[in-house]
């Protein structure tokens, strides 16, 4: 059994030199860090969490490891504004192991997609299941049918899934172009 690995998520999400990512629920860091080694002190990666020791902890490590292009800010993703983010102002957004513990869960895929440019992506990382102590509790798991369906409402194009881990799914999506 594996659990899932933000480097290989990341790899695989396609994260490229030079964009303007955010990490909702950035916790300890394990996806905003890995971000910031896959983007070469290029770019920029805003990590927001809602828990001002999980911000302060994040912009110390960040800073130790001099990611110069890495912004930790406090804020909630769960409505509309809540991330502090400009509206079309960021390439991607990664939500990792956050829609379990999210009260409002339709609202983090409603700001996720008011903060996203026209064609940028979203990676979204969760828990399958409970696994007796690891994870979110039952009644707290979002399935992958769940996020599909809460992310085609808010807007989103699904384009594929990929496995990250035996504990974790993870689910790629665009923001779709306005018709002209």
């Amino acid at each position: 059994m594996q659990f899932s690995n933000p480097d290989d998520n990341i790899r695989e999400f396609g994260v490229k030199p030079g964009q303007k990512i955010v990490i909702f629920g950035s916790g300890s860091g394990g996806h905003t860090l890995a971000v910031a080694r896959a983007m070469k002190g290029t770019g920029t990666i805003y990590g927001i969490d809602s828990r001002s020791q999980s911000v302060e902890k994040l912009r110390k490590e960040a800073a130790e490891r001099h990611f110069m292009n890495v912004r930790v800010v406090g804020g909630s993703v769960e409505k509309l504004g809540g991330s502090t983010m400009s509206p079309l102002s960021a390439d991607s957004v990664i939500i990792p192991d956050t829609l379990f513990s999210a009260s409002n869960k339709l609202g983090v895929f409603k700001e996720a997609e008011r903060i996203l440019n026209y064609g940028g992506r979203l990676l979204v990382v969760d828990w399958i299941a409970s696994f007796k102590g690891a994870g979110p509790q039952p009644e707290h798991v979002v399935t992958e049918e769940m996020a599909l369906n809460l992310a085609k409402e808010a807007g989103f194009i699904y384009e594929h899934r990929f496995s990250a881990g035996s504990y974790h799914y993870a689910l790629i999506f665009h923001k779709p172009r306005p018709n002209r």
